[in-house]
């Protein structure tokens, strides 16, 4: 997977600015670590699929870890979103640019779907 390019860092962040969110966004990888941000905005985009509860705000990688299989098995998988563990590990740790990544596949789906 290839990173963003500044041009669409610059879109993504606008499109994450339209939600409310518990917690504004300052740092990608460690403001969203933990998957209730990206379970905030799977909420606004799908209500239904979502049960907030399900994820806590935290700072250990075995929390971390355990909202982010969550959000993997109850909803990405419905959205036809699979990560793997490596990939779950890297958003868990915030390496390899793939919250973005998942950010930017988010948005390019539902702007496909809501446009």
């Amino acid at each position: 997977m290839a990173p963003l390019s500044s041009e669409e860092l610059s879109v993504l962040c606008v499109w994450l600015h339209q939600f409310h969110l518990s917690k504004s966004i300052k740092h990608f990888t460690r403001d969203m670590s933990d998957g209730v941000l990206v379970a905030e905005i799977l909420k606004c985009l799908f209500p239904k699929l979502v049960d907030l509860h399900n994820y806590s705000k935290c700072n250990s990688t075995a929390n971390k870890l355990s909202n982010w299989q969550t959000l993997n098995r109850k909803v990405l998988r419905r959205l036809n979103i699979y990560l793997d563990d490596a990939m779950i590990m890297d958003l868990v740790s915030g390496s390899n640019g793939i919250m973005e990544i998942l950010l930017n596949e988010l948005m390019v789906r539902t702007t496909r779907t809501y446009a």
